[in-house]
């Protein structure tokens, strides 16, 4: 099976984990596209109030455009918002999110810094969109893990941050710890491609071949229009066909055990 995991294990390549956060915005309570205003304490009201309606409309337009898949276009509207207001700490999440689409990673990494200053470390998109950048880019898990953690205490529940999570848990070979957040994140969004693909890449590393090929029957189901569809289904194949002879393997065996059996009586 060595071929045909060394295979698999790319089903979540880099720029796909890059991407997949940003994409499923419309899933996560406080995702890296999160709103242009959050309003959820008493900091962030304060903050709200202070937001001019122009900021306001070129942080909505750049947001509408990012998820028109224009990041390039989005930055300049997300630029706009902070040179009007530049204590804006969304539009700075925001923008390192666009940034990322177009990895252009060292602007966005600045950028996540910049919003997690300005909001005092309690805008928990940015620290999800840093700890992407630190465990898939720079390679750094331990500081990813421990950004990522401190978003999770803002927000426990959210998609984005669990993802990110299980995804720093994998690259470390935690997957106990990764199937558990990624599980989490499928939770709360259950048709999170990008998760359901993480929990088979988990179950394929934990040897579990009738789990991973669930996981990947679950992704095949949300239609051909999903990413990597193809490849997850070629992938599939090759675990059906191990599985098949695993079994048969375990069943010749077992039969020449029964026969060794009856021979010692």
């Amino acid at each position: 099976m060595t071929g045909f995991r060394g295979f698999a294990c790319c089903l979540l390549s880099l720029p796909f984990v890059l991407t997949l956060p940003l994409a499923c915005h419309a899933q996560s309570k406080a995702p890296l596209m999160a709103r242009c205003s959050n309003g959820s304490a008493a900091l962030t009201s304060v903050h709200d109030l202070r937001i001019p309606e122009k900021a306001l409309a070129a942080c909505r337009k750049g947001t509408q455009l990012f998820t028109a898949k224009d990041s390039a276009g989005s930055i300049a509207e997300f630029q706009k918002a902070i040179k009007i207001f530049p204590d804006y700490y969304e539009a700075y999440s925001k923008l390192g999110a666009a940034e990322l689409d177009l990895d252009h990673w060292e602007h966005a990494e600045s950028d996540f810094r910049k919003s997690l200053e300005l909001s005092q470390e309690r805008y928990a998109p940015a620290d999800f969109g840093l700890g992407l950048i630190l465990a898939t880019v720079e390679k750094r898990f331990a500081a990813a893990e421990s950004v990522v953690q401190d978003g999770l205490a803002l927000d426990p529940n959210d998609v984005t941050g669990r993802f990110v999570l299980a995804w720093v848990f994998y690259c470390t070979s935690r997957l106990r710890e990764a199937e558990q957040n990624a599980l989490q994140a499928l939770q709360f969004a259950p048709k999170f491609a990008g998760a359901q693909l993480l929990l088979a890449q988990i179950h394929l590393g934990e040897h579990n071949l009738p789990a991973a090929i669930d996981d990947m029957n679950t992704y095949l189901s949300f239609g051909a229009g999903s990413p990597l569809y193809a490849k997850v289904q070629e992938v599939r194949t090759q675990a059906l066909r191990e599985l098949s002879l695993q079994r048969e393997a375990t069943a010749v065996s077992q039969t020449a055990d029964s026969g060794k059996h009856s021979d010692s009586n």
